[in-house]
Parts: C-alpha cells; sequence; structure tokens
C-alpha cells in the first residue's frame, strides 16, 4: 500500500480522536485531511490525475470518488439522521441555511441549492425525487465551505454555533472518511 494511504490513516486516527475528546476544529481538519489525501489516491488508482486545474482540486476529486460509492455514503449519513436534521435547522448569522453560503465573488447560487436541496430531503425523511448523488453531493459541498470557512478565518472555535456545527459535522465525516480508506485497501 503507497505512503499516500497510511499518511490517510494516520490524519483519521487523529482526526477521530481529536473530534471525540471534543477538540472538533482539530478533529474536523484532520478528518478532512484524511479524506482528501484518499481521495487524491482513488484517483492515481483510476488513473484520473489531470493536468486540468479542476479536476485536480481537492473538491473535484473527493466528488469524484464519492459519486461512485453515493449509495454508501447516504447509509452512512443515514445512520446519523439527528445530526443531519439538526444541521438543516441550523442557520447562519446572515440567516443562510447551514452556513453562510454568500460569498465576495456573487456565486452563491449553486451551493444555496445544494443547501436547499440537503435540506429538503432530510426534512422529507429522504423522500426526494434527488437522486443519492445529488444528496452525497450536496453534503460534500457542505463538508468543502466550511472546510474553506475553517482555513480561511470565518470560523472560530470560541464562538459555540461554530463548535456546535463542527461536532454535528465530524461524525460522519468520520465515517466517509473511514469508507474511503477502507476502499482503497480492497
Amino acid at each position: 500500500m503507497s505512503d499516500r494511504v497510511s499518511f490517510s490513516e494516520e490524519w483519521h486516527k487523529r482526526g477521530r480522536e481529536a473530534y471525540l475528546n471534543n477538540h472538533v476544529f482539530e478533529g474536523y481538519i484532520y478528518l478532512w485531511l484524511s479524506l482528501t489525501i484518499a481521495a487524491k489516491q482513488h484517483a492515481a488508482n483510476n488513473k484520473r490525475i489531470s493536468k486540468n486545474e479542476t479536476e485536480t482540486r481537492d473538491l473535484f476529486q473527493i466528488q469524484d470518488w464519492a459519486g461512485g460509492c453515493s449509495n454508501e455514503i447516504l447509509k452512512r449519513l443515514k445512520n446519523h439522521h439527528e445530526d443531519m436534521c439538526e444541521l438543516c435547522e441550523r442557520e447562519s448569522e446572515n440567516g443562510d441555511p447551514i452556513i453562510t453560503i454568500k460569498s465576495n465573488t456573487g456565486n452563491a447560487s449553486a451551493i444555496e441549492q445544494h443547501h436547499k436541496n440537503f435540506i429538503k430531503y432530510w426534512r422529507n425523511h429522504q423522500s426526494s425525487n434527488e437522486s443519492p448523488t445529488y444528496i452525497v453531493r450536496s453534503f460534500i459541498e457542505i463538508l468543502n465551505r466550511v472546510r474553506n470557512n475553517l482555513f480561511h478565518g470565518e470560523k472560530y472555535f470560541e464562538i459555540e454555533s461554530d463548535s456546535k456545527l463542527l461536532g454535528l459535522l465530524c461524525p460522519s465525516l468520520d465515517k466517509i472518511a473511514e469508507l474511503s480508506i477502507k476502499q482503497l485497501h480492497e
């Protein structure tokens, strides 16, 4: 197994330990790194490494991997049904659903649609016309937006609502990263 897999496993272990010990900021960052590294290995295994800048971005590679196992990921999200429902009830300080989705570039419409469809899916007890792939893609978009907010200083550990958001997301992110690593061993 490649060094990348071991590296992903180590970050996953650190992430799980951190969030289980109520260090949700560190846990989230470590789990995101674990998922990113595993997704890059999946892309390499599938010969999907490209010189196209979009296709080498973390989000694209995670979405590409997740698209192939969306039913498995959705099962894991359903195991955290209460967290998903609580996440859907959350509003940002700006009144956006789940997290702040407005951006300086004004390109919030696609992200906003992902949030709305994700909320609709969970509020309707998973009866929706949306495919599992779309719901998983929406969740990955939410995870990525939170990652961006963490890395770019829009989430703060001393703000209770930010810690609560990460507490809702870490268990599912943990299970998604775990699945990604498991599949590398198959």
